[in-house]
């Protein structure tokens, strides 16, 4: 156990866990610091809240009498599994587990040089712009960190020695003027031109940072022809979905901490038994006398991130107990279990009246601009980009500044609290930025109330920091 117990939400990912010098993570977050914060982000980096920082408590109390074994991280994998099962249970997944949602993108690399040896992997990414920052390298098999889950050090932009060529092929999520592309009549062209020594990797988003939802019909017609991979990471959607998606053939990628607000960073990837039998009658000999396979992986990976299904990859890989990412994924898997006894209907229709409200004091306000086909995307997030008096709108760079002050700076508007809201997004020459509730907001709203007038206080608050950049500025 680390000396200050609360280190441990910090430890076992990459350096985006990291606490710099003015003792904030690279989120403008101190993961323990939730008391002055409001929560209105969509990204990963939440940090605890009432209820997580006392069950963090006993989890490392608990870690402290007995420490992590192996049975505990596979009844954590159990938990996982049935939190996001249907009730017939008719779906067949194994689960793999690793701290970002980032990493889960070597795993499907992996699947297909063991499964399609001798082939080049054709990896076609939809909407890049809006997913991971790291997300463009990890599908091209390149570490997109500079430090493990081990606390090594690794060289950032490298290969990380699959033996498979990979030709990346990225699908942007808008065009110029925001309008959000359809990216059927393109994967069906990438599919008819796939040549005999080529094999394809097709990465679908279902909650992009904005909410884009990829067309999923794609899956069932093409199964037999792609490995397909569905970044649910949002978590933005119901369990009848993750399993027809996974009864179709395509693995699922998710994360406990957004949404469910978990602390970051927790991530799993669904794999159905279809594809975890294609890898078992196809894995190669690792004792041989070839590479292994899993060199590279060895660096990400850990056995207890694996299913003990696919005992000979977890053979080779290091036997380390993540207490960092056990500590996370617990706390998401309690709001999971609490998110999951709400009335559903009953959570629909808060978020419906959310987005109405706030969408429509948005749209009023001059400040502010909906972006382009708002209601295409998931009603729980809701993007904007932001302008000044003159109808200048911010530029990237400046967004971030305005993100970072929001995040810093306590606001009387909020009753003397920090604003927690999604990064900026950056598309083309422009970005945005957004604000979204999850399952620990929604708790609260339906045993306190919604309060709308608060929520137009948000946005005052938001209104108030860009005229301190404007007259800072001279705009």
């Amino acid at each position: 156990m680390k000396s200050n117990e609360f280190e441990l939400l910090c430890t076992g990912g990459d350096e985006r866990l990291d606490i710099l010098e003015n003792g904030l993570n690279k989120y403008f977050i101190h993961p323990t610091q939730f008391n002055e914060t409001v929560f209105r982000g969509s990204c990963t980096c939440n940090s605890l809240n009432i209820d997580s920082s006392v069950e963090f408590n006993h989890i490392v109390e608990d870690l402290n009498q007995n420490g992590l074994h192996q049975y505990q991280i596979e009844e954590l994998r159990s938990q996982i599994r049935t939190a996001f099962q249907t009730n017939d249970n008719s779906v067949d997944f194994e689960v793999f587990i690793a701290p970002s949602g980032t990493d889960l993108v070597y795993l499907p690399l992996l699947f297909k040089s063991i499964i399609e040896p001798n082939k080049r992997i054709i990896n076609v990414l939809t909407c890049p712009e809006e997913l991971g920052s790291g997300t463009v390298l990890a599908s091209q098999g390149k570490f997109y960190f500079s430090k493990n889950q081990f606390g090594e050090t690794v060289s950032k932009n490298e290969p990380i020695g699959l033996h498979s060529e990979i030709d990346l092929i990225e699908l942007a999520a808008r065009d110029e003027n925001g309008n959000i592309h359809k990216h059927e009549l393109e994967i069906q062209r990438i599919i008819q031109n796939k040549t005999h020594d080529q094999t394809l990797l097709i990465n679908l988003v279902l909650g992009s940072k904005s909410g884009i939802e990829d067309n999923l019909s794609l899956i069932p017609k093409y199964k037999n022809d792609a490995l397909f991979v569905v970044d649910m990471c949002q978590l933005r959607v119901n369990n009848d979905l993750i399993n027809q998606t996974l009864a179709n053939g395509a693995c699922v990628m998710i994360t406990g901490s957004k949404f469910f607000q978990a602390p970051l960073f927790c991530a799993a990837l669904f794999v159905p038994s279809n594809v975890i039998h294609q890898i078992q009658s196809n894995q190669l000999d690792l004792k041989s006398n070839q590479p292994s396979m899993v060199e590279g992986i060895n660096q990400i990976f850990a056995q207890s991130d694996f299913p003990p299904v696919l005992s000979n990859l977890r053979s080779q890989l290091r036997e380390f107990y993540n207490e960092g990412l056990y500590c996370r994924w617990r706390i998401a898997i309690n709001e999971i279990e609490r998110f999951n006894q709400l009335d559903q209907h009953q959570v629909t229709q808060l978020i419906a009246v959310w987005n109405s409200y706030v969408s429509t004091e948005i749209s009023h306000n001059p400040h502010y601009e909906l972006m382009k086909d708002f209601d295409l995307t998931n009603k729980s997030i809701i993007s904007f980009r932001v302008k000044f008096d003159s109808g200048k709108y911010l530029a990237h760079e400046e967004l971030q500044f305005l993100y970072q002050q929001l995040l810093t700076s306590n606001s009387e508007l909020l009753d003397g609290k920090k604003l927690q809201m999604g990064q900026p997004v950056r598309y083309g020459d422009k970005s945005f930025i957004r604000l979204a509730i999850g399952a620990v907001n929604i708790r609260k709203f339906i045993k306190e109330g919604l309060d709308l007038n608060f929520e137009s206080r948000i946005l005052e608050s938001i209104s108030q920091v860009l005229k301190r950049m404007q007259h800072a500025n001279g705009y």
